[in-house]
């Protein structure tokens, strides 16, 4: 009888694969670690359970409008990444009056009552 060596296990190309997987967190799950939302400030977000193109339609149907930093805090996304969805999806393929308003606050975001 004799001994197997303990080779790590190669692909087709020759190549070795890793033991084991590397542990990956979701990113909903460290953001639900870290961020606590205060009663009233969860009043006002829209329903976790859709998803987050139909969550920044309800952000933007409100009559007082939201930020970008809102939006972002909102879906995890980069400010870029929500204004191009708010050009490419909400605007051009959904057909959505978003306006924008520059106010003391900033810019305020929001669908136009048609």
């Amino acid at each position: 009888m004799t001994k197997k060596s303990a080779q790590p296990a190669t692909s087709a190309t020759g190549k070795r694969k890793p033991a084991t997987a590397p542990s990956k967190v979701s990113a909903t799950t460290r953001k639900k670690a870290t961020k606590r939302a205060t009663p009233a400030a969860a009043a006002t977000q829209p329903d976790a359970s859709l998803p987050k193109r139909d969550q920044l339609i309800a952000l933007l149907s409100s009559p007082s409008g939201t930020t970008i930093d809102a939006m972002t805090a909102l879906t995890g996304w980069q400010a870029h990444t929500v204004r191009a969805v708010i050009s490419a999806v909400l605007r051009k393929k959904l057909g959505l009056p978003v306006v924008c308003e520059k106010t003391d606050q900033g810019r305020l975001y929001k669908i136009a009552a048609a």
